[in-house]
């Protein structure tokens, strides 16, 4: 038997070994038992801590993530405006090329279409002028040819026919002579 102090109230009790036992064997269970409810609250409470510390975490890497794709997005849309930006300005660059060189022609169009008109206008003065001097020469044979009469026509075609023949008579024929033959034969008189 022994002699044993209980820690709670101080007061001294005889045990024999067999009860010893179960005593020390109740205040290990009880003991363990406190022991292990303790370590297994204290592991779950870390294991809360680390669940917090990893969402806590996860959380970070989430909103460092979703701030990498918002700045890669912004990088994009500059890009895009930057390039609409540059489309825009190709086009209107093109247009402006286009617009000068549409302008230049119209401008040597209208020169050509000056030069043309000018030219044509003098084309038809030309041909007025001339039109006029032909109007002229054909009024003028009108009124000579209203003035001639036979009888002139006859004088001067006589006249032309002497000229010819005595500038054709001198060396050809110089003893041949040109006269008018006015008699009449059948009633009919020749000039």
């Amino acid at each position: 038997m022994k002699e044993i102090t209980c820690p709670n109230c101080q007061k001294n009790f005889n045990l024999d070994d067999a009860g010893f036992a179960d005593i020390l064997s109740q205040v290990r269970n009880t003991e363990f038992e406190e022991e292990l409810g303790r370590r297994l609250a204290e592991a779950d409470a870390n294991k809360q801590t680390e669940i917090k510390l990893a969402e806590a975490e996860t959380a970070n890497k989430m909103a460092a993530e979703a701030e990498k794709l918002r700045a890669e997005l912004a990088a994009l849309k500059a890009a895009v405006d930057n390039a609409e930006l540059a489309k825009k300005l190709a086009v209107q660059e093109a247009l402006a090329e286009v617009t000068k060189e549409r302008d230049g022609l119209a401008k040597d169009l209208e020169i050509k279409g000056q030069a043309k008109d000018i030219e044509i206008a003098s084309l038809v003065e030309k041909y007025r002028g001339e039109l006029k001097l032909k109007d002229e020469e054909v009024a003028f044979y009108k009124d000579f040819k209203a003035k001639q009469s036979t009888k002139g026509i006859g004088e001067s075609l006589e006249k032309h026919c002497e000229d010819e023949f005595n500038s054709v008579r001198a060396g050809t024929f110089p003893n041949a002579e040109f006269t008018k033959d006015n008699t009449a034969v059948e009633k009919t008189k020749g000039d």
